[in-house]
């Protein structure tokens, strides 16, 4: 295949065509310059994005075309572009066609633009007598899965299975990756298995609910029991003064 590319590119330079062999993967948001590599002043230089016009320049000053204006940098020294603030639609063929000393030379360029690996999501399905782990990203974001674990430990996919009794301090990592970028995310089984840190904030909020709830009903027997006081005194006072009357 390398020798392919070979002799492809040396075609395409005998011809006075740049070589074009591969995709570069670019980010999105970043900035990237296209390089003809011409020896020589460019007289005239022309630029295309899908079979349409970019920018000219014909020694005078360059003519942009669309909104490359503001994205785009010219160096009319050397034909290099540069193209600012890359979006998942600049994906494509780039071509170039420069005049040095009356003679014409041409490059291509494949580009595709991918937004960066976000930081991925670990949830957890608990069985009987095994665990399984679960590792996403956003679904707009292609992504390959890498788990890596204890004693050099490594799986590809977005799922991974181990026994349940393993040890809840065990940390597991999971790695997303494309073209650009990649992120990882720590795991450790105490947040899944009894006993975990989950299991303790559950606990945790049990009992404060039930303290909670227990003082309440000790403040209402106390406040029950406060007021039906003073009651029952007045209701004998009145027992008394009646039967003094009646004397």
């Amino acid at each position: 295949m390398a020798s392919n590319c070979v002799s492809f590119t040396l075609f395409l330079v005998f011809f006075g065509v740049g070589p074009v062999c591969g995709v570069v993967y670019l980010q999105t948001g970043t900035d990237y310059t296209f390089q003809p590599k011409i020896t020589g002043r460019p007289q005239n230089i022309l630029w295309m994005f899908k079979d349409t016009k970019m920018v000219e320049y014909e020694n005078s000053k360059p003519d942009w075309y669309k909104d490359y204006k503001s994205r785009g940098k010219l160096d009319i020294q050397s034909g290099d572009l540069t193209l600012k603030n890359l979006r998942k639609d600049d994906t494509g063929l780039y071509e170039s066609e420069i005049q040095v000393d009356g003679k014409l030379q041409y490059s291509k360029y494949d580009i595709e633009v991918m937004d960066p690996v976000p930081k991925p999501y670990v949830s957890c399905t608990l069985h009987d007598t095994e665990v399984i782990l679960l590792c996403s990203v956003d679904s707009s974001v292609l992504a390959v899965f890498e788990w890596s674990g204890p004693n050099e430990f490594h799986h590809t996919g977005t799922s991974l299975t181990i026994p349940r009794e393993q040890r809840p301090d065990t940390l597991y990592m999971c790695t997303a990756k494309n073209k650009v970028s990649q992120n990882t995310t720590d795991y450790h089984l105490k947040h899944c298995l009894p006993g975990g840190s989950n299991h303790t904030v559950a606990v945790t909020v049990a009992l404060i609910i039930f303290a909670v709830a227990l003082a309440g009903v000790c403040g209402f027997f106390i406040c029950k029991n406060k007021h039906g006081g003073p009651s029952g005194e007045q209701s004998d006072r009145k027992e008394d003064k009646e039967k003094v009357f009646s004397r």
